[in-house]
């Protein structure tokens, strides 16, 4: 399986963090990724701009909608991917 890294995703740009946390594959135990771990900064920053997107451009249900299908559509795609996270 590919080892990855995975950085944190804050108002719609890659942020690198100091810190990472190992992921284990549950049954071998082997390291299959490294995920950022989020300081109390990092946390701060990501809530005001969720915060101030939804302010300044609320959704319509319906575009809510259409978020969601392409989300899962996307999921869909990488189903094998998901399958090998959660095995």
């Amino acid at each position: 399986m590919k080892y990855q890294n995975l950085s944190l995703y804050i108002n719609g740009e890659t942020v690198e963090t100091e810190k990472y946390l190992p992921v284990y594959h549950k049954f071998t135990g082997e390291k299959i990724a490294e995920i950022a771990k989020a300081d109390r900064k990092d946390v701060t920053r990501a809530v005001s701009s969720a915060e101030e997107v939804f302010k300044n451009n609320p959704l319509t249900p319906y575009r809510r909608y259409e978020i969601l299908l392409k989300a899962s559509e996307l999921m869909k795609e990488e189903r094998e991917l998901f399958e090998q996270l959660l095995i």
